[in-house]
Order: C-alpha cells, then sequence, then structure tokens
C-alpha cells in the first residue's frame, strides 16, 4: 500500500544535531581541564568526536529511530555515549600532564550532558525548519489515496507525491505497476 524509506540518509538536520553535540562536549570537556589545570591536546581534539560517534552509532541522530519503536530510549545513548566522552577524555588528558580524577570525569559527564540538552532546546526551531517530510508514492485504492490525502496530522511528516491507483478486481494494464 505504502512505499516509504524511513529517512534512509542524514539529513542537515542530524549534522546540526551532531555539532551541537560536538560543540557541548567540547566547551564541557575545556571548562573542566581549565579548572583542573590539564592539557588540553589531544583530548580537546579528539574525545567530543566520540561523543558524536557514539551516538551516531547507535542511531541517535536519525529520524526514523523513534518511529521504528526503538525499544531503547534516544537519551540511554546520550548518557552512554557521555560516559564514554569522559572516559576517552581522561585517558587522552593523561597523555601531556596528570588525568583527570574520578570527580573531574563525573563532571564532565555531567556537564557534557547538560549544555548538550540545552544547546539541542536552543536549536531545536532551527531543527523543525531543516527536518523535511518524507515524500510517499501510494499505491492501492482511490478511497485510501484520498483518506491519506485529507488526515491533516500526516503532512507533519509525510507528503504524497504520487497515487497509483489499483481497480478492485486488478489492473487491467498487466504492465502497470
Amino acid at each position: 500500500m505504502l512505499g516509504s524509506m524511513q529517512q534512509g540518509r542524514y539529513t542537515s538536520a542530524a549534522w546540526l544535531l551532531a555539532g551541537v553535540d560536538v560543540a557541548a562536549a567540547a566547551l564541557a570537556l575545556a571548562a573542566i581541564l581549565l579548572l583542573a589545570g590539564g592539557p588540553a591536546l589531544p583530548a580537546l581534539a579528539i574525545a567530543p568526536l566520540l561523543f558524536a560517534g557514539g551516538i551516531a552509532a547507535c542511531g541517535g541522530y536519525r529520524r526514523s529511530f523513534d518511529e521504528l519503536g526503538g525499544i531503547v530510549p534516544r537519551w540511554v545513548f546520550r548518557i552512554l555515549a557521555a560516559g564514554l566522552f569522559a572516559w576517552s577524555a581522561a585517558l587522552l588528558s593523561s597523555v601531556g600532564g596528570p588525568a583527570l580524577d574520578a570527580g573531574q570525569q563525573l563532571s564532565v559527564w555531567a556537564l557534557a550532558i547538560l549544555i548538550s540538552a540545552v544547546g539541542r532546546t536552543a536549536a531545536s526551531p532551527l531543527l523543525r525548519r531543516l527536518r523535511r517530510p518524507e515524500r510517499w508514492i501510494v499505491v492501492g485504492e482511490e478511497v485510501t489515496a484520498g483518506e491519506l490525502a485529507a488526515y491533516a496530522p500526516l503532512r507533519q511528516y509525510a507528503s504524497i507525491v504520487c497515487e497509483v491507483m489499483i481497480n478492485g478486481n486488478g489492473s487491467e494494464d498487466p504492465d502497470r505497476a
């Protein structure tokens, strides 16, 4: 009846979310490293990318993640990715000086989650404008296509670009889809 690929590629909205997460992680790490007096490189160059990479590896930037009925909520992956970020930042900061202690690691973890949440909230109006609705092709009866086209809540998520009508007895033209 409906043919759709659930946002199969990353959109500009997903890249914006990843950028917000990288900036939030870098800001959190820079603040803690500044207070701790540790060296900024290589931790500040690599660890924030691991935060966004961890979220992306779990599918956290895909729009279809929620629509497919993910068993684990998206925020769980963000918390786990922040843990990976804090751990890798501690390891990378020990290259040029003293490593981050447990309290500093927890501070980096919590601050990254907090700044990321604030950044995502601030970017939400822009995200709504960047997300394009899916384009659907409806293959079915004329009544069904009309009902889908008239259903107002659908317009936020999808637009019907083509309707292929099928007769109740089967198509008269065997070459037609």
